[in-house]
Parts: structure tokens; C-alpha cells; sequence
């Protein structure tokens, strides 16, 4: 049990850990991992919104259509715009 502690606390690939992020259920599970190392944090830290996108997917209902209509509309920032899920976020051309 320790070398496995040790592996994700100490030189857990960024690739490895962000899959288990986007494998919990919740954001509470997400954020309950993310407070058990530095490491961890730090990988959460740099790639919170890749963690985030596919737990939000499932746990909030509609999510991805809510984020096509911020997007129509302009409400999200130019520096925002991103390929995330297969759905271009970003104003209208």
C-alpha cells in the first residue's frame, strides 16, 4: 500500500491521475482526492476544467446544452474558447 501512496504523491504521471480525476463520480470525490497529496493538487491545479468536464457531464443534467447557449449568446470570453468534448465553446463565427 505504500509504494502505491508514494507512486501517486511523489512521481504519478500527470496522464495517469488526471484519468483517475475524471473517473469519480462526483466533484466532492474529485475534490476529497485532490486534498490527499501535493502532487495530486498540483496536476488538479493545471487541469482542473479537463477533471471537471466529463464528472459535470454526468452529475449536472444538461450541461453540455447549457454551455452551447453561454456560448451563442457571447457570454464566454474570447480567451476561453476551447474544443472540449467534441463541441466547439466560443462565439459564433
Amino acid at each position: 500500500m505504500t509504494m502505491a501512496r508514494d507512486f501517486l504523491a511523489q512521481s504519478g504521471p500527470v496522464e495517469i491521475i488526471l484519468q483517475i480525476l475524471q473517473s469519480c463520480h462526483t466533484t466532492q470525490d474529485i475534490l476529497a482526492l485532490v486534498l490527499t497529496c501535493r502532487h495530486v493538487w498540483r496536476v488538479w491545479s493545471g487541469n482542473a476544467a479537463a477533471a471537471l468536464w466529463p464528472v459535470w457531464r454526468r452529475e449536472i443534467p444538461y450541461f453540455r446544452d447549457a454551455l452551447v447557449a453561454v456560448s451563442t449568446i457571447g457570454m464566454v470570453p474570447s480567451e476561453c474558447h476551447a474544443n472540449m468534448g467534441g463541441i466547439i465553446i466560443g462565439r459564433p463565427a
